[in-house]
């Protein structure tokens, strides 16, 4: 058997960069890496702006609104003065 995995050298530069990566696209991930695990923390209302900022923003007379209910996340793309329900 091989020496077990662990999260150091090139493997750690690769989580890191990935994570680089989330901070430009605007998501601002918190993270704590150690050689056996690593903790990612991403805001709730960061992962909605990104998914949001990509749709496309010139539907005349529609709004666009995210929101969570249960384990998902709902956009709803609705007329303007209608709500969802």
């Amino acid at each position: 058997m091989g020496a077990p995995v662990r999260l150091t050298g090139a493997t750690r530069r690769r989580l890191i960069t990935s994570l680089k990566r989330m901070r430009r696209l605007g998501l601002n991930p918190k993270y704590d890496i150690r050689p056996d695990e690593a903790f990612i923390f991403l805001d709730i209302n960061n992962i909605i702006n990104f998914i949001v900022s990509r749709l496309p923003r010139d539907i005349k007379g529609f709004k666009t609104d995210a929101y969570r209910e249960g384990d998902l996340l709902v956009i709803h793309i609705h007329r303007v003065g209608e709500e969802h329900v």
